[in-house]
């Protein structure tokens, strides 16, 4: 998978250069104050957060980061950090947003999370770039044109009451110390040409890799544990020994992980 680095900047001047201007509902500070409380929880020196930028007519019309691009440094995120955006430079997809035509794609690598979503008949597009592998930058992204389209969008169908309820989460497996420790070693991907380092940090495992987000590995069974979204499943031989893991996450399925020798 090939990776990218964008900046705001750039996305706009690669997306937007055809947008004309449409006018919102309300005023801009009371869409502004609006938007602003969608990223409320995020919107904290000590947590990672979102860059998110809202443009008609070839121009921002709302920009802002919201938490911080690095907790080590307490660095605010701006419009100027920098996110791997992943998959979002392939092809668009085309939908239809509450009776609205749209084009959209969205990206993700390790921690980062990207939407891009474009109204062109509105001229009309919205971005949201996240460092944090817990938000949903589609939802967010969709939630903002939902604001300053009000007076062109549909209502929400109402759901069925015999909708089938959400499965409950599954539950985390608590391992020992000696049980962590069979899973710490250097794993090489010739795939991806890239070697994790899962080591125990603080009583939990730890990827070790470029751009890897400190995050534990949650054990969802013996053998088998997430991450921001993606799944490790390690795979043992005959003699019970743990020889690599299968990396899943999003589109990528099964990326083999090959332990190496101490």
């Amino acid at each position: 998978m090939k990776k990218f680095l964008v900046s705001m900047a750039l996305v706009l001047a690669l997306l937007t250069a055809t947008l004309a201007q449409t006018s919102p509902t309300g005023s801009p500070n009371q869409l502004n104050e609006k938007v602003d409380k969608l990223f409320a929880q995020w919107d904290k020196p000590d947590s990672p957060g979102c860059a998110l930028g809202v443009i008609k007519d070839g121009k921002f019309v709302y920009k802002r980061g919201y938490g911080a691009a690095n907790l080590d440094y307490n660095a605010p995120l701006s419009l100027e950090s920098v996110f791997y955006i992943a998959s979002t430079s392939n092809g668009l997809g085309a939908e239809e947003h509450k009776g609205l035509k749209a084009v959209a794609h969205g990206g993700g690598f390790m921690g980062f999370r990207t939407e891009m979503i474009c109204f062109p008949k509105q001229r009309f597009t919205v971005i949201c770039l996240c460092n944090a592998g817990a938000v949903n930058p589609g939802a967010l992204a969709r939630q903002v044109a939902d604001l300053y389209l009000a007076d062109q969008i549909k209502p929400a169908e109402a759901k069925s009451n015999n909708a089938p309820a959400a499965p409950s989460p599954r539950p985390s497996l608590t391992l020992t110390a000696e049980q962590l420790a069979e899973y710490t070693g250097a794993y090489y991907s010739e795939e991806l040409d890239e070697t994790y380092r899962i080591v125990i940090e603080d009583g939990m495992l730890l990827i070790k890799a470029r751009n890897a987000p400190r995050v534990g590995l949650v054990s969802q069974t013996r053998d088998e544990f997430r991450q921001l979204g993606m799944t490790f499943g390690f795979v043992r031989n005959d003699q019970r020994q743990i020889t690599g893991f299968a990396l899943s996450g999003g589109r990528a399925k099964g990326i083999q992980f090959v332990r190496k020798a101490n």
